[in-house]
């Protein structure tokens, strides 16, 4: 029997769509004192491994594959995804213990070369950070054995490739010279025995590499298609985008303007409902990102880095994170307020009746990735005082007041001046502070699915996760239209309360302001 098919899987399996992290850590838990006690086969282990890593929750792969190992229940696969896990937290020490251990127990090239390329990827990781001429050598090293020995061609192939490009470019000699030309030509042959509709995502990525490598005007011109018609194939993922991404720009060192990465950023932005992108720390490094000329809109994709600024991470004393909120000015949603900033966030992340949120105004701090205080320092929000609270039955909104001097913001947030109409494509955008990290974008395939009769809450279909609660929505102009404050995986719909669907709400700018008017005052 499937691991999914017992009600602690289905429980699992639930709280990882409705994207709690409080109700994830609590059947993680369950499961991991499971394998300690060896009731879960190792099977069943490898089951959940395999939806924990798809659904990018790293800590808790790294928790039970690491009982797993312990008490001798993780399978081969088990042992990669654990190696996959801690050179994703940055763990790479610990990742190349676990990876030589998995080499030392592959039984055939095909697992070798799976060992051997994650220790190329350590290595190369190690090198784009270090700049040690003896990283790159190893990390050319282990691919190279990998390739040599029958393990994945393209993937081994063209890590060769792209390492000992760089080499060649860096002034590193390479112990054992490989000829980059023919393995270019013989990695394009490989690639192109397979029709290009018939292509795994991995043949197209490889082939934008070689393309690359190749240099000359037409083979660019070749790899911009290829990384077109990639990244806007209904079959790729954000990840996969964003590791070819990553290839081009730490290891090709493609300028952010090349065609390519333009190509690439340009169509991730239309991925669907899972594209996130995430904002460096700094924001002199999101032309990294997104290029600085894309074709779907440069002014339009500043003009969302700009509303950016003005949301943060709401924690208390501590750091520990609660929720999000955004600063706006009072006046746009009601004249009492005033034309100074204020701090808008749910009123179950922070409410100044006790036990209502998880916070008093008193208790809260904002902190903002993006944006900086007057004296250059990253923006600490504390002092608030409450002047409007509405209960989370109702519209689930406080607007708070802060001390100190107003922070400085590039492009402040605009409000929209009616609800965006649901029709055929239309879509929100969301920013905010999901599961307590850094600010994240909520991009495009976003549907805006239904408004309740009243225009007073929204349904759409933008990922979000414990910690997006009092995020900001924005229709497609990025005006402010709504307060994200929940989601389910079995929403009753706006407009068929007798069905449900998988679905986040929000309360609109509209309903916030008659609220107020009818009885905040």
């Amino acid at each position: 029997m499937s691991f999914f098919d017992l009600p602690l899987g289905v429980q699992l399996r639930s709280s990882l769509d409705a994207g709690k992290p409080e109700d994830i850590a609590a059947a993680v838990g369950v499961i991991e004192g499971k394998v300690w006690s060896g009731t879960l086969r190792p099977d069943q282990v490898d089951e959940i491994l395999a939806e924990l890593q798809r659904q990018r929750q790293v800590q808790h792969v790294i928790d039970i594959a690491d009982a797993a190992t312990a008490v001798g229940s993780i399978t081969t696969s088990g042992r990669r995804r654990y190696c996959q896990m801690l050179i994703e937290s940055g763990a790479l020490h610990a990742g190349e213990l676990a990876c030589a251990e998995l080499l030392d127990l592959a039984e055939d090239a095909e697992e070798r070369g799976e060992a051997l390329g994650l220790l190329g990827r350590i290595r190369k990781q190690r090198y784009v950070t270090s700049r040690r001429s003896e990283d790159l050598i190893g990390a050319i090293a282990a691919y190279q054995f990998a390739y040599a020995g029958g393990g994945d061609p393209l993937w081994h192939g063209i890590n060769l490739l792209a390492l000992t490009t760089r080499a060649h470019r860096d002034g590193i000699l390479v112990p054992q010279p490989v000829d980059t030309d023919a393995l270019t030509r013989t990695l394009l042959d490989e690639v192109r025995q397979t029709a290009p509709e018939l292509q795994e995502i991995w043949e197209r990525t490889t082939e934008v590499e070689a393309l690359v490598a190749l240099g000359d005007k037409a083979s660019v011109d070749e790899a911009v298609s290829v990384a077109q018609k990639l990244a806007s194939s209904k079959s790729v993922r954000p990840f996969e985008l964003e590791s070819l991404r990553r290839q081009l720009a730490d290891i090709w060192e493609l300028e952010p303007h090349h065609p390519v990465l333009v190509a690439i950023a340009a169509q991730k932005l239309q991925l669907g409902a899972k594209a996130l992108v995430e904002l460096p720390d700094s924001a002199g490094q999101l032309e990294k990102i997104f290029g600085t000329a894309l074709p779907v809109g440069y002014k339009h994709l500043m003009r969302g880095l700009e509303c950016a600024e003005s949301v943060g991470k709401i924690t208390d004393a501590s750091d520990e994170p609660w929720g999000t909120g955004f600063l706006l000015r009072g006046n746009l949603i009601h004249p009492d307020f005033g034309d100074g900033l204020v701090l808008a966030t749910n009123a179950h992340v922070c409410s100044p009746e006790v036990g209502v949120g998880k916070l008093l105004p008193s208790e809260a701090k904002a902190v903002f990735d993006v944006t900086k205080s007057v004296d250059g320092e990253q923006l600490v929000l504390t002092g608030f005082e409450c002047l409007w609270s509405s209960p989370p039955s109702v519209c689930d909104v406080t607007i708070l007041r802060f001390t100190g001097p107003e922070p400085v913001l590039k492009g402040q947030l605009d409000v929209a001046v009616s609800p965006q109409p649901v029709t055929e494509g239309a879509y929100v955008y969301v920013i905010g502070h999901p599961a307590g990290g850094g600010i994240k974008f909520s991009i495009r395939g976003n549907d805006l699915l239904a408004y309740d009769a009243d225009m007073f809450k929204v349904h759409y279909t933008a990922p979000t996760e414990g910690g997006s609660s009092g995020s900001p929505v924005f229709n497609q102009a990025w005006q402010l239209m709504a307060v994200h404050h929940a989601g389910d995986s079995k929403m009753h719909r706006l407009d068929d309360p007798s069905a449900t669907y998988q679905a986040n709400e929000g309360i609109t700018i509209k309903g916030i302001r008659e609220e107020y008017s009818k009885n905040g005052k």
